[in-house]
């Protein structure tokens, strides 16, 4: 048995029951939430990872952080560059994005610079390349726009 001692397992599931009682992520567009959804539970499935990575579900922590991220993420994209739907980003968005948190044009919310904004790469790399991935096996084809983005 783990110890979870910062109850990682119980926040998740609670937001998941929230979720659940209200339809949808409420912090992001109907359109996201949906998208979001749909990531995280395949997360949670270990469903349409990346072949090299580990197979399986995702412990509560690394679901935790996903959605918290990639609901920042969406947010963000929705308030900085008034695009409603993640899918619909181009290389020059994201790229644009990502590199006005680094550069400092787009503070946190108590106006300081961003640290570590290679989390939140890695975090929407992994989050695009799965779009790809359960695209392809419905037989569609997705451009990868994250080529260009680095971690550091």
């Amino acid at each position: 048995m783990r110890l979870d001692p910062y109850k990682h397992k119980e926040r998740y599931l609670n937001w998941k029951e929230k979720v659940k009682r209200d339809g949808k992520i409420i912090e992001v567009s109907d359109e996201n939430s949906k998208l979001l959804l749909r990531y995280i539970d395949d997360m949670e499935l270990g469903l349409n990872v990346a072949s090299r990575n580990k197979k399986g579900a995702r412990n509560p922590i690394t679901l935790n952080n996903l959605k918290q991220r990639m609901c920042f993420i969406a947010n963000l994209v929705e308030k900085e560059l008034k695009i409603s739907n993640l899918t619909s980003l181009t290389e020059e968005d994201i790229f644009r994005l990502f590199n006005n948190m680094k550069n400092g044009t787009i503070k946190r919310v108590d106006g300081t610079d961003y640290q570590s904004v290679g989390d939140y790469i890695r975090v929407f790399k992994a989050f695009w390349h799965w779009w790809i991935k359960s695209n392809k096996k419905k037989g569609i084809d997705s451009k990868n726009i994250t080529n260009t983005i680095f971690k550091k």
